[in-house]
């Protein structure tokens, strides 16, 4: 069987694109300086996509866990944070700079928070990119509406990201989140 259509998130059929998916690839291991084949590695993702495929349809969830696995697989963990991040950079956040606690003022990284995020979960064994992404949006969207552009507090990072850990029920990666921040 063979990959026809991509269903969003919205539940819209949209038809699938190589060209795409490589471009996707190529755009997160440009952004990770990474070297490597782009249309290599989305033959890869679109072969072990098939290897599971029961119709001629797969979410678009899928192909981004299935990428990031592949960039994993291929010694590329940097290029796969990237990835799951490319919508970042079409849609970026209106805060653009972060004050640090001894004063200076540096650029904004997303990255940063999914990271946070991700190793907050890891240490309650939670897996899941896709909840640390999705995570990071509830974070970036709060702290775009309550600094709308204007440089941030890190601390001001470090408490929305505790909250919104908190507000998805991961009490216990909070705890650990906590906890390696003073430390």
């Amino acid at each position: 069987m063979k990959i026809r259509k991509v269903v969003k998130r919205t539940g819209r059929l949209e038809k699938f694109s190589l060209h795409k998916l490589e471009h996707s690839l190529h755009l997160a291991m440009n952004q990770a300086r990474v070297k490597g084949d782009a249309k290599k590695l989305a033959h890869l993702v679109v072969a072990e996509l098939h290897k599971n495929l029961k119709k001629d349809s797969v979410d678009v969830d899928k192909i981004r866990k299935t990428c990031v696995k592949v960039l994993r697989n291929h010694k590329m963990s940097k290029a796969s944070d990237y990835y799951m991040f490319r919508w970042l950079h079409s849609k970026p956040s209106k805060t653009k700079k972060v004050v640090k606690r001894n004063g200076r003022v540096t650029k904004f990284h997303p990255v940063r928070i999914y990271k946070s995020i991700q190793k907050a979960m890891r240490q309650t064994h939670v897996k899941n990119l896709l909840l640390a992404a999705k995570m990071t949006t509830q974070v970036i969207a709060s702290i775009d509406k309550k600094y709308k552009g204007k440089p941030v507090p890190s601390e001001e990072i470090r408490n929305e990201i505790e909250k919104v850990l908190k507000k998805n029920k991961h009490h216990n990666a909070a705890k650990h989140y906590v906890l390696y921040r003073y430390t």
